[in-house]
C-alpha cells in the first residue's frame, strides 16, 4: 500500500510538471485539458478502493431456517403451533399402536385436570362465601376495608384461574376426543382390509 501510494504521488507530481510544461507551451486550453486528463486515472484507481472496500464490509451471514419439527416433552416430533398438550398435525400419521399409547396418556392428563378443576371450584365456592361473610362483618365494623378488599382480590384471581382450568380441560376434551376418532378410524381401515396368506 505504501508503495502504491508513493507511486500514485508521483505520478500526480509528473503529470502536474507535465502541465507546467504544456501550461508554457499551448496556452489556458491545453492546460485544462491536460488537467483532466492527468486526473482521470487517480479519480478511477479511488473509487476502485472505494467499491472494494464496500464489499468487504456488506457481507452477510446467512442463517439456516428453523427446523420444520420441534420434538416436545415426551420425545415425539410435534408441529409448531399445535396443541399444548404435544398432540396436534402429527396425530394423522401416527400408527395405531402409537395412538392407543397416546391416548392413554392424555387420559390420565384429562384426568388430573379435571381433578385440579374440581379443587379450584371448591376453593372458589369457600373464597365466595367468605366474601359475603366479610361484607356483613365490614357493616358490623370488625374488619377493616383492607381485608375486605383483599378477599375480594382473591375471589377474582381464583375465578380467573378457574376459567383458565376449565378451557384447559375443554381442550384436553377435545384432543382427546380427535385421538379416540382417530383410533376408531384405523380400526376400522384394519378391519376392512382382506388379509394376505
Amino acid at each position: 500500500m505504501k508503495v502504491s501510494s508513493k507511486v500514485s504521488r508521483n505520478q500526480a507530481n509528473l503529470a502536474a510538471l507535465g502541465i507546467f510544461v504544456l501550461c508554457a507551451q499551448f496556452g489556458s486550453t491545453a492546460i485544462r485539458q491536460a488537467h483532466a486528463e492527468a486526473s482521470k486515472p487517480t479519480e478511477k484507481k479511488q473509487t476502485v478502493t472505494k467499491k472494494t472496500g464496500a464489499k468487504s464490509h456488506s457481507r452477510a451471514t446467512l442463517v439456516p431456517p428453523p427446523p420444520p419439527t420441534m420434538p416436545d416433552m415426551g420425545g415425539e416430533m410435534m408441529v409448531p403451533g399445535a396443541f399444548s398438550m404435544g398432540t396436534g398435525a402429527f396425530l394423522d400419521y401416527m400408527s395405531l399402536d402409537d395412538l392407543k399409547l397416546k391416548y392413554e396418556g392424555l387420559k390420565k392428563e384429562l384426568d388430573s385436570l379435571e381433578l385440579d378443576l374440581a379443587d379450584s371450584k371448591l376453593l372458589l365456592s369457600r373464597k365466595e362465601k367468605d366474601c359475603t361473610n366479610f361484607d356483613e362483618l365490614f357493616q358490623e365494623g370488625v374488619v377493616s376495608k383492607r381485608e375486605l378488599e383483599a378477599t375480594h382480590r382473591e375471589a377474582e384471581r381464583l375465578k380467573r384461574d378457574v376459567e383458565r382450568e376449565e378451557r384447559k380441560v375443554e381442550e384436553a376434551r377435545r384432543v382427546v376426543e380427535r385421538v379416540q376418532s382417530r383410533i376408531k378410524t384405523l380400526e376400522a381401515k384394519k378391519k376392512a382390509k382382506p388379509r394376505k396368506k
